[in-house]
């Protein structure tokens, strides 16, 4: 046997299947189709089978994507921590409200001069925090001297001027009190004796 070329191989397989195709004499006739339904069943089922795996695939791929969050948690930015000096500001006006309240008020009244601590500052007890306008406490210590002064001149009016004469007036109330003792003496004897 000699042996052949595959290119003459190849010729005699399709040949051979030519023949086979064509229907032998006395048999029954059937389409190509036919005869190729159970295999193009398998494929079509093979087919079908390998498509509905893919989408199996796919669909349980985009539920875990989707469901991802619920199972692993949600994610969480991560940053490098890098040691460095803080820095912040803040800008904000507003009123700071003390937990104690405390009244500062003056025994006299009169006008603020100066303010010499500032809001908010630590004060420590005894220390000045507001001055009063001295004009009107110097007015009125002023005014308190000369009163002081008129006082003392009419105490020293009366020692001067009242009290000669407060003295003469009681030695004129003494002796008036002597000349009432004598007449009561007189006025006692006389009775005594029943002359009055």
């Amino acid at each position: 046997m000699e042996k052949a070329s595959p290119a003459q191989q190849v010729n005699a397989v399709a040949h051979a299947g030519l023949q086979s195709e064509q229907p032998e004499p006395g048999a029954k006739t059937t389409s190509a189709r036919a005869q190729h339904a159970p295999e193009q069943r398998a494929k079509l089922s093979r087919r079908t089978w390998l498509k509905i795996s893919i989408a199996a695939v796919l669909l349980c791929t985009l539920i875990a994507y989707l469901t991802r969050n619920l199972v692993l948690g949600t994610p969480v930015p991560s940053y490098l921590v890098v040691r460095t000096a803080l820095q912040q500001t803040v800008v904000a006006s507003g009123r700071i409200a003390t937990p104690q309240r405390v009244s500062v008020a003056s025994v006299l009244a009169g006008r603020v001069a100066a303010i010499p601590v500032l809001e908010g500052q630590t004060v420590v007890r005894g220390q000045l925090l507001i001055a009063l306008d001295e004009q009107d406490l110097q007015s009125t210590f002023a005014q308190a001297q000369s009163g002081a002064a008129q006082a003392s001149a009419a105490l020293r009016k009366q020692r001067e001027l009242a009290l000669p004469s407060a003295v003469q007036a009681l030695a004129s109330a003494q002796s008036q009190q002597n000349l009432a003792f004598q007449q009561l003496g007189r006025i006692s004897d006389l009775r005594k004796r029943s002359f009055v």
